[in-house]
């Protein structure tokens, strides 16, 4: 499959080819999802643990999802 040099802003998800649809599906899922743990309701959650191996932990899990977000979007 060939794809042409069009702008991603031109094209709403529905002309986007089926694979390209889930795709980019699949990212908007992962950005609803960083959203979700950078909001003021986790943050609260996360800021009441007492455990600093627990906080470890959720910032570097929550950090890799950001940094494996990105390089998927720069793969796709």
């Amino acid at each position: 499959m060939t794809y042409s040099p069009i702008s991603s802003t031109t094209l709403t998800i529905d002309q986007l080819p089926a694979m390209d649809r889930v795709r980019a599906q699949f990212l908007d899922q992962l950005r609803e999802c960083e959203l979700e743990l950078n909001s003021s309701k986790i943050q609260n959650i996360f800021e009441a643990e007492k455990d600093i191996t627990k906080k470890r932990k959720f910032i570097d899990d929550r950090t890799d999802l950001s940094v494996l977000r990105i390089k998927l979007e720069s793969v796709i």
